[in-house]
């Protein structure tokens, strides 16, 4: 079974700033909403997948991140109102589309993606591709789960399997939390551990793997009994100084696969395909590029063409 996982949040965010600021015809912004279809619809071919849903962030109350460091996104600018008008029409179009909505109160939308990805992992012959607009989720890619993202702009395009990030980072997508950990992540306001950038951190986690292991060093080390070569006594003392700041940067990087969400799999309940719900969506936004796209597959069996369906059953869940 192919699934797509969508991360709303973040495709919405890169292809908001990488289009012009289209409109309606009755003035309604449109850019992020043509971005977001356009892009769907171009994985919708290239995958054909069997499956398809969205995660969004919630934000009807602190995030358990928040409550574990205040500061947490504290440097985040306010989203643009702009923006924040089009998230619900995106929403409009993913239920015209029958896809189902994930939200989870006091989760963030990657943590609902790793729990998705993670729960789905278990279906026969499961392939999973993460549609997003950045590269927070790749700590996710596995044997069964990749990551399709922008490099620049919408339109170069990157499949992340295990090799391609291993061949970025040089070490295994599980020990991205760690890699934070170590350097920090600015983007969400947390520092890691002080006087550590990029490089270092590449080589801890490339020799060590994880921050644990990194500091079961410095007390072997401290004991006289460290194998292998020794870390520049400056490194050791900035690693001991920061420990705390490492370890709390670990849980704040590292995507929850545990949030409690009612899954539906049942492709008979979503079936995937442009929908006539859709395509009436289309044309009301005025997207008649959108349109002659849906239209120029040869053939019914098509990605987009296959299965038109009565867009019925609505799609926006909440879980407590």
């Amino acid at each position: 079974m192919k699934i797509v996982i969508i991360d709303s949040f973040a495709l919405i965010h890169r292809v908001y700033h990488a289009l012009p600021n289209f409109t309606t015809s009755s003035g309604e912004p449109s850019g992020a909403v043509y971005g977001f279809c356009s892009t769907f619809l171009k994985v919708l071919q290239k995958f054909n997948p069997d499956h398809v849903c969205a995660a969004f962030d919630d934000g009807s109350k602190p995030t358990f991140r928040k409550e574990l460091a205040p500061l947490y996104h504290a440097n985040r600018p306010e989203k643009d109102a702009s923006m924040i008008a089009q998230i619900e029409v995106i929403k409009d179009f993913l239920r015209a589309m029958n896809i189902p909505i994930y939200i989870a109160p006091g989760f963030e939308g990657d943590d609902v993606i790793g729990t998705l990805a993670y729960r789905f992992s278990s279906q026969e012959n499961a392939e999973i591709i993460i549609l997003t607009g950045d590269y927070d989720t790749l700590q996710l890619v596995n044997k069964t789960t990749c990551v399709f993202t922008m490099r620049k702009g919408i339109t170069d395009t990157i499949l992340f399997d295990e090799n391609a990030v291993h061949e970025k980072y040089g070490f295994d997508p599980a020990f991205l939390p760690d890699y934070k950990a170590l350097m920090g992540d600015p983007s969400d306001n947390y520092g890691g551990v002080p006087g550590i950038g990029p490089k270092t951190a590449q080589m801890l986690i490339m020799r060590f793997k994880t921050v644990e292991n990194v500091y079961a060093y410095l007390t072997e080390s401290e004991e006289g009994q460290a194998l292998g070569d020794v870390l520049p006594a400056s490194l050791e003392i900035k690693l001991k100084a920061g420990k705390e700041d490492a370890f709390l940067s670990k849980k704040l990087a590292v995507i929850r696969k545990d949030v409690p969400l009612d899954i539906d799999l049942t492709s008979e309940n979503y079936p995937v395909g442009v929908t006539q719900a859709a395509r009436d969506f289309f044309e009301q936004m005025g997207f008649s590029s959108l349109l002659k796209r849906v239209d120029s597959g040869n053939g019914k069996d098509h990605p987009m063409k296959k299965k038109i369906v009565k867009s019925s059953k609505p799609a926006l869940r909440l879980f407590d």
